[in-house]
């Protein structure tokens, strides 16, 4: 379902909410997909910016940190 967000809003011409790659990144990392996982959580940080709230954005790079490993 993520992934198809992504997809719909690149599709359209937007920008793609930095959430809709945060999830997608949860939903890799539970798949075992490491390295999909880790390209997403780093695309939600670079899509949100300023704009992802403190305690998503710790959780975020928690998750870059796991995969990371």
């Amino acid at each position: 379902m993520a992934r198809m967000s992504i997809q719909y809003h690149e599709l359209a011409g937007n920008s793609v909410p930095w959430d809709s790659y945060y999830h997608l990144g949860m939903a890799l990392e539970g798949l075992q997909k490491k390295a999909e996982a880790l390209a997403s959580y780093q695309k939600a940080l670079e899509a949100g910016g300023d704009t992802v709230p403190a305690s998503d954005k710790e959780q975020i790079d928690a998750a870059v940190k796991r995969m990371s490993l």
